[in-house]
């Protein structure tokens, strides 16, 4: 995928055809239902103008990177229903502007920051 950060590291991810940009810069991903495996990777952290990241409902595994909550304008956060295990990183909880943030049937571990 030529010219998109590669922050789902997925062998089977479909195109991406499931954002909404503004001024050049991706600021809402919407890639629910859609059978992503994979895991989020700390790229996540150079989509500097997310707003919205929406990824539940698929396979996705492995840890949430800390990199996502260091996005300034990171309002809305839906992983439910996938595969992601170990805690919620601090930085989540520092977000300031995050007013939505579901993470429910995952194998999530600790306390929410």
């Amino acid at each position: 995928m030529e010219g998109y950060p590669h922050f789902l590291a997925s062998s089977s991810a479909p195109p991406f055809l499931h954002f909404q940009c503004a001024q050049g810069q991706v600021i809402v991903i919407q890639l629910s239902w859609k059978g992503l495996g994979g895991k989020i990777t700390e790229k996540i952290g150079q989509l500097q103008a997310l707003r919205k990241l929406n990824l539940y409902d698929n396979f996705i595994g492995g840890s949430i990177p800390s990199a996502l909550g260091i996005l300034p304008d990171l309002r809305g956060v839906q992983l439910f229903n996938n595969r992601l295990s170990g805690s919620i990183p601090p930085s989540l909880g520092a977000c300031p502007l995050l007013q939505t943030l579901d993470l429910s049937n995952n194998s999530l571990t600790g306390t929410i920051p």
